[in-house]
């Protein structure tokens, strides 16, 4: 093909047709220029395609930490549920005995009041995408804003355990010294 096109060019240069030999770099100008145009045209439609597989990966990864981060909170929630179940008992005990004057079934229950637990975020894919900018790959915008506010929400909720935490650890030390 190229040696035809040689062949083609060296006869209107010799043949001294400049008319002829302009319109045949024109059109080969514009030969290489459609090329050019539909092997970006190529390479885009394949960046969008990685970007596809992509979003589909960290939209499964959401889900599996999701549904981590779900039995995380309801083991949250158990441990929580323990507590306001001891202080109901604690609570029925002072009042049935006018005080706390036999301390022996309920001291393993006043025990447990000063227990907590730490929270454990597991949003390692969204706290990824956030940080690596990647956020952007979901084309799905109220999907988008929703992850944005569910991890401001972990993340007041893990602040807001932590502050509790060391309050408590805080009010224990400070009765303890006092």
């Amino acid at each position: 093909m190229m040696k035809l096109f040689r062949n083609i060019r060296f006869k209107l240069a010799t043949e001294n047709k400049a008319f002829g030999y302009m319109r045949y770099a024109i059109g080969e100008i514009v030969l290489v220029v459609i090329g050019i145009l539909i092997a970006l045209q190529v390479n885009n439609w394949n960046e969008h395609q990685k970007q596809k597989k992509q979003e589909t990966i960290y939209l499964q990864n959401l889900s599996i930490d999701l549904k981590k981060q779900i039995q995380l909170q309801d083991i949250y929630i158990g441990f929580e549920d323990i507590i306001i179940q001891d202080c109901k008992d604690i609570t029925a005990h002072y009042e049935q005995n006018n005080g706390f004057k036999t301390m022996d079934s309920i001291f393993p229950k006043i025990n447990d009041l000063s227990a907590r637990m730490t929270f454990t975020n597991a949003n390692t894919t969204l706290l990824e995408m956030i940080n690596s900018g990647e956020i952007n790959i979901i084309d799905n915008e109220s999907l988008k804003k929703e992850l944005m506010e569910f991890n401001q929400l972990i993340e007041r909720f893990a602040t807001n355990t932590v502050n509790n935490n060391t309050n408590l650890v805080d009010q224990i030390v400070a009765r303890n010294v006092i």
